[in-house]
């Protein structure tokens, strides 16, 4: 029902999830490695938990709809933010820089 009543939930519980998913195609698309969601399937579970959770629900837990997805906003929101704060790690690592400042030159 909230489909219908508030769209607005179900877009954005998922959206998060459809942006790591475009990130991570990008990344490797760079990279020239192979992309799949079961490589990395710690980044598939939120999206699993969401698919799972409205069966379960009408099967009796009996939990609001609007705090399901609120549940999965969050969930899906600190899997996205960890997963881009750690490909942005990966990179300045890699390329010796620092995020959003300039290195120092030593002399």
């Amino acid at each position: 029902m909230i489909a219908w009543e508030k769209p607005i939930f179900v877009f954005v519980s998922m959206s998060f999830f459809y942006s790591l998913n475009a990130s991570r195609v990008i990344i490797s698309t760079v990279t020239k490695k192979k992309f799949s969601i079961f490589n990395d399937f710690h980044l598939t579970v939120p999206i699993l938990i969401g698919i799972l959770a409205f069966p379960l629900n009408a099967m009796g837990l009996d939990l609001k709809e609007e705090t399901i997805c609120m549940f999965l906003i969050i969930v899906n929101g600190i899997t996205y933010f960890w997963y881009i704060v750690n490909v942005i790690k990966q990179i300045t690592s890699y390329l010796d820089i620092y995020c959003l400042t300039i290195k120092n030159k030593v002399e």
